[in-house]
């Protein structure tokens, strides 16, 4: 609901949220055993302790090994339980390398979600579901082990199709269909979806030469990003740090 909307009405929005729905958690079943004494939490800590040790000190950059985890931490603690998590999944069966490249992919899902500019309602709609898709998995993956799952490997080939199309628009490769051509939501307002074709003809004979025509037409559509630069780069690397960062505060949290 509020992907792309007006700054004002995200803060408002995000503001009731934290405030109130805290509030109405607290109230869930369960919660007032929500505590380091409550079994499953003893579980879930020991899980994380245990792929924390993993990725920063015994198997700091190449991890134990896929499939390994269970047999690593049996054979250092006697018995094994669930990894409890994607990320504490990924980061002790392939270390901080691993990490990174997973990190990385749904930092370039966001990346081209957030940059990528539609032009009618039903690409629209196409972005805001798979930007719920990428957020609800990076959430989610904290405490569900599905690193390896068909899921997290579709939605990025869905974005990654996306991305395509984004690119084809930006160059003018592809013309808006009639019956995808509805009025945009009210954000979009300002733009006008009605574009002019774009088999632009030249005003003087001069401008038609075979180089001017082969240069793309670029729309104010689409997205111009294409490959991983540099900033990408630096960028994924802080998502890795601040992700090894939360998992440390998870595991040295008292409640």
């Amino acid at each position: 609901m509020l992907f792309k909307r007006h700054w004002v009405l995200q803060g408002a929005f995000l503001l009731l949220t934290f405030g109130i729905g805290i509030g109405l958690i607290q109230k869930l079943p369960r919660m007032n055993e929500f505590s380091k004494s409550e079994g499953g939490i003893q579980g879930r800590e020991a899980a994380f302790k245990y792929g924390y040790q993993l990725v920063t000190e015994e198997a700091k950059l190449k991890g134990v090994g896929y499939k390994n985890y269970y047999s690593s931490m049996q054979a250092e603690y006697g018995k094994a339980i669930a990894t409890h998590g994607s990320y504490n999944e990924v980061g002790a069966t392939t270390g901080q390398i691993g990490l990174f490249i997973y990190l990385g992919i749904l930092y370039m899902n966001m990346r081209i979600l957030l940059l990528s500019k539609v032009r009618t309602v039903r690409e629209d709609r196409v972005q805001r579901l798979l930007f719920i898709f990428v957020v609800s998995f990076g959430m989610s993956a904290w405490v569900v082990d599905w690193a390896f799952r068909a899921t997290y490997f579709m939605t990025a080939g869905a974005v990654a199709a996306f991305h395509r199309l984004m690119l084809k628009s930006k160059r003018g490769e592809i013309m808006i269909e009639k019956e995808a051509q509805a009025p945009a939501p009210a954000e979009w307002a300002q733009t006008e979806l009605e574009l002019p074709s774009l088999d632009l003809v030249p005003e003087s004979p001069e401008e038609s030469s075979a180089e001017e025509r082969k240069k793309p037409k670029w729309t104010p559509f689409g997205i111009r990003w294409e490959k991983v630069g540099i900033l990408d780069i630096v960028l994924m690397f802080c998502l890795l740090r601040l992700c090894l960062f939360c998992w440390g505060m998870a595991v040295e949290m008292e409640f």
